[in-house]
């Protein structure tokens, strides 16, 4: 039983039975229940912060492990309980509704109906192709009307994007995690929930910059046109800046998607608050008559090449062949007139988004033929187990070789330099070595990190350090993190998605075939590969002298390497930003294995190392393990680069 979780049939007030857990994120546990006087199902949200808090040996009562931490876990449980409060008084079918809230196990928890469903973007991952524009369309009718009920109310979402709609086999659709949710009241100005944080692609810029008093309904509406180019594209929204920098090459949609689509999502993610629809009536003037549809056509596809459109004038162009310039025009409108407000942030023009459309089925015989020729001539491909590109620019049946590492010698640095940014990445020499609980651990290692057991891996190299501020700006032309003011701190905010895309752009500056470690590769390289000592953190037995960690934090990051390294001369495997690895999360086995991979498929993906939040006994073990779903973001999350 993982102490993160409330065990199975814990009944909470005498009549919330606990049946199973079914999501986490870093402020909560989500399970399935039983309403055991209504006999009904219900989902109970339980208010636990990852690496703060621990569950005491009745496996149920909440403690905070690090009593530096016990302001932060009061504080945000408050705003907690405010979210729930928020959407206790809402009233829409399109938005989950809660019906108690209360205090036990010394933490919080509300109930809520329960949706049975799956995510926009979890869908659209199991069908391999964007959505089609009239089920677009149709979702988007939803969302307005969920929006238009809490708008009144003066509460923004503020993380709308597919990963926080559902949508049942009816194709009804409900907006979720409203964790985010700000409310503006003349009593006490702009509040927020949870955290400030934002997901990159889906967050306009006064939103990033964190300027509330710009914060409305053109804020969730921005986040909305995203959440619609994703649906229709199949692609990560452009950021502010790429639109900024370079608007022509910002926005690519399929050939079938209809003008007056491609006008509506350029209007709602521009640049300027006072240029974006200011409100819900004013996109739904714009919307085709016949947006809205049956939901028992909303898995057909659409073939027609266009939509019909609402005699209401469009607010941009109605060709398409001058929609681009419209964004032009509308980005130098905005960086003459609002770029004081909203500080521009310099970055390289993104390549070009290939343009998707039927070609992409045939395209993928050309693929597999040119993986078949690379095989034949030896060569392998950029790439991983999951078919995650490692290489940008619409090429990606070019054949890269992969980094011989072979000539260099235990510990020893390779040096690589992106836009004038240097970063080092260290040979670790292959070997076998017992992956999990082992008996350094003690009494801290869970459940999940058994049995211990035997695995072999090849040579490979690290990253001598996580990955930098300096490095993800030189790479992706922009700085998500939230603790600024030194770009030697590991970058953080970034999601497991994100950073396949820096992973691309890095392979396409370099020519090389970077990539995120493995599980085992990561652990074996934190336990210092065959120069291992055996210590319970990486490089020390005294957590302090390796880590910045939650006793000595001052909760933020700090630069990379300016504590103590481990046997192999690696920075920061244990503390101040926990790491993506390449595996999705799952159960151990016992038997022995040789250059493991993880699970085929899963829900989240394994994150190493802990944290500047997490104490000693938790994540920043050599052998401990988290996982977050792959668009999840936080303040303690980054990576470090395999190679």
């Amino acid at each position: 039983m993982d102490e993160m979780f409330l065990p199975i049939g814990t009944v909470l007030q005498g009549k919330y039975r606990i049946e199973r857990h079914i999501a986490s994120g870093g402020f909560g546990n989500t399970y399935v229940a039983t309403h055991l006087n209504l006999d009904a199902k219900v989902a109970v949200k339980e208010f636990f912060m990852k690496g703060v808090n621990h569950r005491e040996d009745d496996s149920t009562t909440v403690s905070v492990s690090n009593p530096a931490s016990r302001p932060v876990f009061d504080e945000q449980k408050r705003k907690f309980q405010k979210e729930a409060r928020r959407l206790s008084v809402l009233n829409n079918p399109h938005i989950v509704k809660v019906s108690d809230l209360f205090e036990e196990n010394n933490t919080s928890y509300y109930v809520m109906d329960f949706i049975e469903g799956e995510s926009l973007s979890a869908i659209q991952k199991h069908q391999g192709y964007p959505f089609y524009e009239k089920q677009s369309l149709n979702i988007l009718s939803q969302m307005l009307d969920a929006l238009e009920s809490i708008h009144v109310h003066s509460i923004w979402h503020m993380d709308i994007k597919p990963g926080n709609i559902l949508m049942d086999s009816a194709g009804h659709c409900t907006l979720i995690d409203f964790g985010s949710s700000k409310q503006t009241a003349s009593s006490e100005g702009t509040t927020t929930s949870t955290a400030l944080s934002y997901t990159p692609g889906y967050a306009p810029q006064e939103q990033i910059n964190g300027f509330k008093d710009s914060w409305g309904p053109w804020t969730d509406f921005y986040a909305l046109g995203a959440t619609m180019y994703n649906l229709l594209t199949g692609s990560r929204p452009p950021q502010s800046n790429e639109i900024l920098d370079s608007p022509e090459d910002a926005f690519t949609f399929p050939e079938t998607v209809s003008d007056k689509s491609r006008q509506l999502v350029i209007w709602m993610m521009a640049l300027s608050t006072k240029k974006r629809p200011q409100s819900v009536d004013e996109i739904r003037n714009f919307l085709p008559v016949d947006a809205i549809f049956d939901s028992t056509e909303v898995n057909e596809p659409d073939n027609e090449d266009t939509v019909s459109e609402h005699t209401v004038s469009a607010p941009v162009s109605s060709s398409a062949s001058t929609v681009y310039g419209d964004v032009r025009k509308e980005a130098e409108a905005y960086e003459s007139t609002v770029i004081d407000e909203y500080p521009k942030v310099a970055a390289a023009p993104p390549s070009p988004r290939p343009k998707k459309s039927k070609t992409v089925y045939w395209l993928s015989g050309i693929v597999l033929a040119l993986g078949i020729v690379a095989a034949i001539l030896g060569i392998k491909t950029c790439g991983n187990k999951d078919g995650e590109a490692v290489a940008e620019g619409g090429d990606e049946t070019e054949a890269v070789e992969r980094f011989d590492s072979s000539p260099y010698s235990n510990g020893e640095k390779k040096s690589f330099t992106v836009n004038g940014v240097s970063f080092n990445m260290v040979k670790v020499d292959g070997g076998t070595f017992t992956m999990g609980a082992t008996e350094e651990q003690g009494g801290d290692a869970d459940d999940d990190e058994k049995p211990a057991h035997s695995v072999t891996l090849d040579g490979y190299m690290i990253g001598e350090t996580e990955v930098t501020q300096a490095l993800w700006q030189a790479v992706m032309g922009d700085n998500w993190s939230a603790f600024k003011g030194d770009d030697q701190r590991p970058v953080e905010m970034v999601r497991w998605d994100d950073c396949q895309e820096f992973i691309k752009k890095l392979n396409t500056a370099t020519g090389q075939c970077f990539r995120l470690p493995t599980e085992a590769e990561w652990e074996f390289a934190a336990r210092g590969g065959v120069n291992s000592r055996g210590y319970k953190y990486s490089g020390s037995n005294t957590l302090g002298n390796v880590a910045w960690y939650g006793d000595n934090s001052s909760s933020t990051t700090h630069p990379v390497a300016t504590k103590t390294a481990n046997e192999l001369g690696i920075y920061d495997m244990s503390g101040n930003v926990d790491e993506w690895c390449n595996d999705w999360y799952g159960d151990y086995s016992s038997s022995s294995q040789t250059n493991p991979q993880g699970p085929s498929s899963g829900s989240d993906r394994v994150s190493r190392g802990g944290s500047w939040l997490d104490n000693a006994g938790f994540f920043c073990r050599v052998s401990g393990r988290n996982y977050f779903t792959p668009d999840d973001s936080n303040l303690s999350l980054g990576l470090r680069l395999g190679l």
